[in-house]
């Protein structure tokens, strides 16, 4: 059973993420006109909610991440959420495995990553994705790879959307991180700087004309250790809906 077949009988709220709501508010208003597109109607809390925890947990920082984690989950009750869809992936591993372990059944919300629902929209004829061409590479996020196993669904929405998709040579599983990743592009800025050129080095080498990743940490991070004519691309910017 997929998201479209299933009865809401609630709010769906749509969470972008400190990165996406703060950084990035371009790519936070693009995943909205795909909210409509889809035609899923949606909630936003705004200021209401709070950070998923996810940098403060990494810190070290554990019962200031429970605070976190209870003061969105009360919230969340209190305004009838019952459907959480994310297109950050930091946010999306905190509400789908993270807060489970720390909160157990009080966490009783459905999670949902964006891209996999808008996959499923466009394999239901829902959608038609506008068809695009040029030669990418996909960056594997930390979070939503290796952490929660989300591999295919953003490589097939870009070859369904007409893009010759090539990969890294570290790639899936195999991933290098960007170097940004449990704030280390603030905490440990060398390792982080050296890390992010490893990876965009391995970019260019696989020919590609342009980096994508649907993590806008990680695309901020390419975008500022950039030494080369390549782009990096927040996913949002190279998919599109007919």
């Amino acid at each position: 059973m997929g998201f479209f077949d299933k009865i809401l009988g609630g709010n769906t709220l749509y969470y972008p993420g400190c990165s996406t709501k703060f950084v990035a508010k371009d790519v936070e208003e693009r995943y909205k006109t795909w909210f409509k597109k889809l035609g899923l109607d949606f909630v936003q809390l705004s200021d209401l909610e709070k950070c998923c925890g996810s940098p403060v947990l990494n810190a070290g920082y554990i019962d200031d991440f429970k605070k976190l984690a209870e003061a969105n989950c009360d919230l969340f009750h209190q305004r009838g959420i019952n459907r959480i869809v994310t297109n950050c992936p930091g946010c999306y591993l905190q509400f789908k495995k993270v807060y489970l372990e720390y909160l157990g059944e009080k966490w009783d919300f459905q999670v949902d990553y964006l891209l996999t629902i808008m996959l499923e929209a466009v394999k239901a004829g829902k959608v038609k994705l506008k068809q695009q061409s040029g030669k990418i590479t996909y960056h594997d996020p930390c979070h939503l790879g290796r952490a929660v196993g989300v591999y295919d669904e953003p490589r097939e929405l870009l070859r369904l959307s007409g893009y010759e998709l090539v990969e890294m040579k570290s790639n899936r599983e195999y991933s290098l991180c960007c170097g940004a990743g449990g704030t280390a592009n603030m905490n440990a800025t060398e390792t982080s700087q050296k890390m992010a050129g490893a990876r965009w080095q391995q970019a260019v080498d696989s020919g590609a004309q342009q980096l994508v990743s649907p993590c806008v940490m990680c695309t901020y991070q390419f975008r500022q250790n950039n030494k080369s004519a390549m782009e990096a691309k927040e996913f949002c910017e190279l998919i599109d809906f007919e």
